[in-house]
């Protein structure tokens, strides 16, 4: 029951709502409606070779995996900004992706065009194919 206290039954609903309606995953927006994270995993964006991750400050778990990612960048010298992601920027960058614990790293998401589009991560990691529905 502790569990359903927590961010975990948000992420059920998440990802209930986003199978509902033919998508294989979510993403929820924070109180004020910036993007905060996949259902259980952090949100990436890529745009302009710029990395963008929202901020713990919105209401997201902190993550492993997206700590990893975020001195993996760090590296490897790929500039990377943690700030506030207002939901229209989805509709504007390059790439997609999400990390978690559980889920490893999904392959990123060429676009995000329309409540009718559908893109595909069950595909290989590095591929650009990207299924839509009419």
């Amino acid at each position: 029951m502790s569990k359903a206290a927590a961010n975990y039954m948000n992420s059920q609903l998440i990802r209930m709502e986003a199978t509902f309606n033919g998508y294989s995953e979510g993403i929820a927006l924070d109180s004020q409606g910036h993007v905060s994270e996949g259902s259980g995993m952090n949100v990436f964006l890529v745009h302009d070779g710029i990395l963008y991750t929202p901020p713990l400050a919105t209401s997201i778990l902190p993550g492993i995996t997206r700590d990893a990612i975020v001195h993996l960048a760090e590296d490897l010298n790929i500039p990377w900004k943690e700030q506030v992601i207002p939901r229209e920027m989805l509709y504007i960058v390059d790439e997609v992706f999400f990390v978690g614990t559980a889920s490893k790293s999904l392959p990123s998401v060429p676009s995000i065009t329309s409540r009718s589009a559908k893109a595909s991560l069950d595909r290989s990691p590095g591929s650009s194919k990207k299924s839509s529905s009419p």
